[in-house]
């Protein structure tokens, strides 16, 4: 049984939130992506967006949101990214592997200093940057 996420999935989330910025031309404001509307806000700005850029670049592997929130969100993309581990929780993961994660912050779906030490207000490149940061860290421990 694996104990990390599935580098696969990581790399295809970062693809797939590329495109979206990409597609959708994103102008980086304070807005969030609200999950109640997850079709119509595609600005991004606070941490709890993080949970809608993930079901916005996976919304074809992820089961559709209708009344679900960001805390949904983040239970549903941890199933899949932990598919075959151990750990309860992505946060759980999180937790127990900082180093990998990238912060001593767990709180990826709530607190945005588990992407930035130094902000309250972040964009979508963020997540990119530090999920990028993941994968390449779990490919170099098990690569050694």
């Amino acid at each position: 049984m694996a104990n990390h996420p599935n580098v696969d999935k990581i790399r295809l989330l970062v693809k797939r939130l590329k495109a979206l910025v990409e597609q959708r031309n994103v102008q980086f404001t304070k807005q969030s992506v609200d999950m109640y509307c997850t079709g119509l806000y595609h600005n991004c700005g606070t941490p709890g967006c993080h949970a809608g850029w993930i079901h916005l670049a996976l919304s074809d592997i992820l089961p559709p949101l209708y009344a679900y929130n960001w805390s949904t969100v983040g239970l549903l993309f941890g199933k899949w990214l932990l598919e075959n581990t151990n750990h309860r929780s992505l946060e759980d993961w999180a937790e127990a592997y900082p180093n990998l994660w990238g912060s001593s912050n767990n709180n990826m779906f709530s607190d945005p200093e588990a992407f930035c030490q130094t902000c309250s207000v972040f964009d979508v490149q963020v997540i990119i940057d530090h999920w990028e940061g993941v994968a390449n860290r779990i490919e170099q421990l098990v690569s050694n």
